[in-house]
């Protein structure tokens, strides 16, 4: 049964929306949208009595006959206020939503640091495993070239029905090495272990 290596203990795991500035961005998108929707209402409501007033029924006559009020000048000048309000929230929103992300970045920066560490310490797990499995990858590749060497391919074929991960493989370009690169690379995590380091395969690689 294959060993099951114990899991680092994650710390509490924060939330973006833990992060009061861009809770307070995202309110505030949410109002101009809401506004916005608002007043779209009111403009199809509006739509609809201009429709009727330009439909050739004497709507606004009746209406200034008894209100003495120009409904349809009123309607049209309505109509233009919120047609300028509307595109003028267009822009806004299109603004507050890049702040919304700028603040959801910054806070997903903020809160993430402080997790680097725990996350070095799975990652450093990850190449122990890699390098394990690289090795045992090694073995299994130097062990089925000495049955080809010997002449007995055939039988490897035949009985063995090999099965390896050619990926894992340390002496040669592969995953298991470009892993290993990153891990270096970015958090310092080293192994002394003899593997392919420059794209080409070691000299005694199978």
């Amino acid at each position: 049964m294959a060993t099951k290596t114990r899991a680092t203990e994650a710390p509490p795991l924060p939330k973006i929306s833990d992060y009061p500035p861009y809770v307070q961005a995202l309110d505030k998108l949410n109002q101009l949208r809401a506004e916005k929707g608002k007043l779209q209402s009111e403009e199809e409501s509006l739509l609809a009595q201009w429709r009727q007033f330009t439909s050739g029924e004497p709507e606004a006559a009746r209406l200034f006959l008894e209100t003495g009020v120009d409904a349809e000048a009123d309607v049209r000048e309505r109509l233009g206020k919120i047609g300028r309000r509307i595109r003028l929230l267009d822009q806004a929103i299109k603004l507050q939503a890049k702040e919304v992300g700028r603040k959801r970045r910054e806070g997903s920066s903020l809160f993430v640091s402080k997790l680097r560490d725990h996350y070095a310490a799975i990652v450093r797990r990850m190449v122990d495993a890699v390098v394990e499995l690289g090795q045992v990858a090694e073995e299994e590749a130097a062990f089925i070239a000495a049955l080809n060497k010997n002449g007995l391919g055939e039988g490897v074929h035949e009985v063995l029905r090999r099965t390896t991960i050619g990926q894992a493989r340390l002496s040669i370009p592969s995953q298991a090495n470009a892993f290993l690169d990153a891990a270096e690379r970015y958090y310092g995590i080293k192994v002394d272990v003899r593997r392919s380091r420059d794209g080409r395969p070691l000299p005694d690689a199978h």
